[in-house]
C-alpha cells in the first residue's frame, strides 16, 4: 500500500510539471511555419538566435540549434501580461513585489526596485510611486525612467503619456488641474501648457501624432505643439491609423474621417482600423476585413481576426486559432489553443492543443 501511495504521488508530480509545459509552432511574419512543436509554458520573445521563455516564476533562455540551448534564470517573476518592448520586459521580485526590467538575454538591466512601471515607448518608460498592494485602479503619482532606469523626472505627476520616445522625448503630464506637453527630457525641456477649457485625454500611443481632447461633449485633437488642428466633431473616437479616423456622429452612426483632405465616408460596418488600408468588419457577428476601397481581404465568417502583416492574419473561430494567409493564395491552418505575438519580434507562435 506505501508503494502504491508513493508512486501515484511521483504521477501526480509528473502531471504537475507537465501542466506548464506546451508545444508551441512558429511562425515568421511571412505566415511560414519555421520550428514546430517547440516546448514552452510561455513564450515571451523569439528571433533568429533566441526564445525568451519560462512560467510564472522563472525564465528560460533558448538558444542554439533549434533553441535546444536552455539557460534557467530564478528568483525573477514575470506578470500575465509582460513582454517585451524596445528590448525591455518587466519583471519582479516575487519577495517584495518589486518590479523592474530584463533583456531579452535575461539580464536585469533596471533593478526591481519600483512600485508600478508600464512598457517602454522607445527609450522611455513611466514609473508609479504608491501602494499597489489592491486590486487596481491603484492612486499613484508618476515619474520617467529611461531604458537604463535613470530617472528623467521623480514621482510627480498624477497623469502622464508618453507620445514619443525615441531620439526626442515628448510627453503629456497632468499635475494638480494643470495639462501641459513636455518636449525634450532633463535637460532644455520645453513645456507647453495646453488650455483649461480642452481637456486632453491621455490614451495609448497611436501614429496620428496628435492628442484628443475632449469639449462641449465633443472629441477634436491638438499637434504636439498644443495647437487646435482638429475641431470638437467627433461623438466618439473609436480607433486611429496614420491619418484616419474610425468615430461617431451624433447620431452613433460610424464614419470615417480622413486628415488629409478632411473627407468622410459612412462605415457602419466598421469596428476598428488596422492601419490605412485595412478596415476590420463585422457582419453578423462574424468579423472580416475589408480594404480602403472596398474589397474583401478576407471573408467575416471569424470570430475574431489579429492582424500580422498586410497578408498575414491569426484568426479565431468558435474552437480554433489558425494562421491565415489571404493572398496571393487563401490558405490557413488551424488547431491552436491560443497564440503569442510580440511587438519586437519578427516572430510569432501558436499554442497547440
Amino acid at each position: 500500500m506505501k508503494k502504491k501511495i508513493i508512486i501515484f504521488c511521483l504521477l501526480l508530480a509528473f502531471q504537475s510539471i507537465e501542466s506548464y509545459t506546451s508545444s508551441w509552432d512558429i511562425y515568421n511574419l511571412m505566415g511560414q511555419l519555421v520550428l514546430d512543436k517547440f516546448e514552452a509554458s510561455r513564450i515571451y520573445y523569439i528571433d533568429e538566435i533566441r526564445i525568451v521563455a519560462g512560467n510564472h516564476n522563472s525564465i528560460t533562455i533558448h538558444t542554439g540549434y533549434n533553441y535546444s540551448d536552455r539557460r534557467i534564470i530564478n528568483g525573477i517573476s514575470v506578470r500575465s501580461n509582460s513582454k517585451f518592448h524596445s528590448n525591455r520586459m518587466s519583471v519582479y521580485d516575487p519577495r517584495t513585489l518589486k518590479l523592474g526590467f530584463i533583456d531579452t538575454d535575461g539580464q536585469i538591466i533596471i533593478p526591481m526596485e519600483f512600485d508600478y512601471v508600464e512598457d517602454f515607448v522607445g527609450n522611455y518608460a513611466i514609473f508609479g510611486c504608491g501602494d499597489t498592494s489592491g486590486p487596481p485602479p491603484y492612486s499613484l503619482i508618476y515619474g520617467l525612467m529611461n531604458n537604463f532606469g535613470e530617472i528623467i523626472h521623480e514621482c510627480r505627476y498624477g497623469e502622464i503619456q508618453i507620445l514619443e520616445g525615441n531620439e526626442n522625448l515628448i510627453y503629456i503630464a497632468k499635475e494638480g488641474s494643470e495639462q501641459f506637453i513636455v518636449q525634450g527630457g532633463k535637460i532644455q525641456a520645453h513645456t507647453i501648457h495646453l488650455p483649461d477649457q480642452l481637456r486632453a485625454i491621455l490614451t495609448k500611443v497611436n501614429d496620428l501624432k496628435l492628442i484628443p481632447y475632449f469639449f462641449d461633449g465633443r472629441y477634436g485633437y491638438f499637434d504636439y505643439n498644443g495647437n487646435v488642428v482638429l475641431d470638437p466633431i467627433f461623438t466618439t473616437i473609436i480607433s486611429s491609423s496614420y491619418n484616419k479616423i474610425l468615430a461617431t456622429n451624433e447620431r452613433n452612426e460610424r464614419f470615417i474621417f480622413d486628415i488629409s483632405n478632411s473627407e468622410s465616408k459612412d462605415a457602419d460596418n466598421a469596428i476598428w482600423l488596422l492601419d490605412n488600408d485595412k478596415i476590420l468588419i463585422i457582419s453578423g457577428n462574424k468579423q472580416g476585413i475589408l480594404s480602403n476601397d472596398g474589397k474583401i481581404l478576407v471573408k467575416p465568417i471569424y470570430d475574431s481576426i489579429f492582424n500580422i502583416t498586410d497578408n498575414v492574419y491569426v484568426v479565431k473561430d468558435s474552437s480554433n486559432y489558425g494562421v491565415l494567409i489571404s493572398s496571393p493564395s487563401y490558405s490557413i491552418r488551424k488547431g491552436y489553443s491560443s497564440f503569442y505575438l510580440n511587438a519586437d519580434s519578427e516572430y510569432f507562435a501558436l499554442q497547440l492543443k
